[in-house]
């Protein structure tokens, strides 16, 4: 069985070893191509030929923008031709002899046909394993082997121990479980670069919105990247008249301290961020704003960090201290 586009499986009724003749843009430049293991499939209507079996053979495909270029062993370049409706690229392949030419059977788990040099070419792999993996909701293939020893899974479509053998020595894998499985790679432990003096990068977020106070609903927390100083301030709303105002006492407080600019703030895409307003008063201060991608709150790993460490130490305090998490004001500010 071959498996097309559209997801369908369609019967291979022989197998055998094709020499053929690939024709290009140029009827008159072609090339022969030893291609084994060629399948016929009677309900298709066009011939398919693998990029990965010609590069086994040491032909070279080039795909360019508008053309692509097919390289033979000898160096011999032929242009593939375009289909005016579909602008596709496709060689004209011509038969030139069979070989070793052995009929399929619908009830048999493979067929393995003996080349001319009497080694056994690759099996025609049995549909039934994947497709009760694909069934089991994607099942590891040690449980599924356990279903059929335990005989759980019947029916006249139900897999052997012999076609899950064959799927797994046929070198296949299932594609859904490649890309449903992928683990995000581990976080670095330090940042690649950090700043060298301070003021020089400054990383700022939001915390809340928290309950219990009657003035205060968000915290917003800055962090000195070189010296790891941090600064929250708790404020009744997120509004960007608001943000601006607190940046402008801080930025004024911290300059003097430092005796120098703040250079360049780091904040996520929230639309207080990006306010005409703020980034007006960045403008005139001279002050540099960069912004993370889009739903990727580890780029601001630093604040983000931060605001987890806050809270706990706002929340252990408050516990420790036995109030109401009312006065989660006064907490925060104490641990920053």
């Amino acid at each position: 069985m071959v498996r097309v586009a559209d997801g369908k499986s369609v019967p291979a009724t022989h197998v055998a070893d094709v020499s053929a003749v690939l024709r290009g843009q140029d009827r008159a430049q072609h090339c022969v191509a030893l291609l084994h293991n060629v399948l016929l499939v009677p309900s298709l209507d066009a011939n398919l030929l693998s990029t990965h079996q010609l590069a086994r053979q040491g032909f070279i495909t080039i795909i360019l923008r508008h053309s692509t270029v097919l390289v033979s062993p000898s160096g011999l370049v032929i242009q593939a031709q375009i289909d005016p409706s579909t602008r596709a690229a496709y060689f004209l392949i011509q038969p030139n002899h069979f070989q070793g030419s052995e009929e399929v059977h619908a009830n048999t788990a493979s067929v393995s046909q003996k080349s001319g040099d009497g080694v056994p070419d690759k099996a025609i792999v049995d549909p039934r394993a994947e497709l009760w993996h694909r069934r089991t909701g994607h099942a590891g293939w040690a449980k599924l082997k356990k279903w059929v020893e335990l005989g759980l899974l019947v029916g006249k479509d139900a897999p052997t121990m012999a076609s899950i053998g064959h799927y797994l020595k046929g070198g296949r894998v299932c594609d859904v479980c490649v890309t449903a499985n992928q683990k995000h790679a581990p976080y670095p432990d330090r940042a690649p670069s950090r700043a060298d003096t301070p003021g020089k990068l400054v990383h700022c977020d939001y915390m809340g919105p928290f309950t219990g106070h009657p003035s205060f609903a968000w915290i917003l927390t800055l962090v000195d990247d070189c010296t790891r100083k941090t600064w929250a301030f708790c404020l009744p709303d997120r509004s960007a008249e608001t943000l601006t105002a607190t940046l402008d006492a801080w930025a004024q407080q911290v300059e003097v301290t430092i005796s120098q600019p703040v250079v360049t703030m780091k904040t996520d895409n929230g639309k207080e961020f990006v306010s005409d307003e703020l980034q007006a008063w960045a403008k005139e201060r001279g002050t540099t704003w960069t912004w993370t991608a889009p739903y990727s709150s580890s780029q601001n790993g630093v604040a983000e960090r931060r605001n987890g460490l806050l809270e706990e130490r706002m929340r252990a305090m408050l516990r420790g201290a036995r109030l109401p998490f009312g006065f989660w004001p006064y907490a925060v500010q104490y641990a920053a």
